[in-house]
């Protein structure tokens, strides 16, 4: 999956992100979560993200780009 950040995309998808994640959670599939990080990714949405996939469950794989 990839988590849109709101800087990069214009909207905020908190709500989607959380329903496809719990889905996949539910059908015990593996979870993979890339979020690309630019310049004007701001520290609480980051910090958002990162509780988001806590919640859910906190072994999901994270992977990190830079742009």
């Amino acid at each position: 999956m990839d988590i849109k950040m709101p800087d990069a995309i214009g909207q905020e998808l908190w709500q989607q992100h959380h329903e496809f994640l719990q889905l996949a959670k539910q059908k015990e599939k593996d979870i993979y979560v890339k979020i690309v990080i630019a310049r004007e990714t701001l520290v609480a949405d980051f910090n958002k993200a990162l509780d988001l996939l806590q919640n859910i469950d906190d072994n999901i794989l994270l992977i990190l780009q830079p742009m």
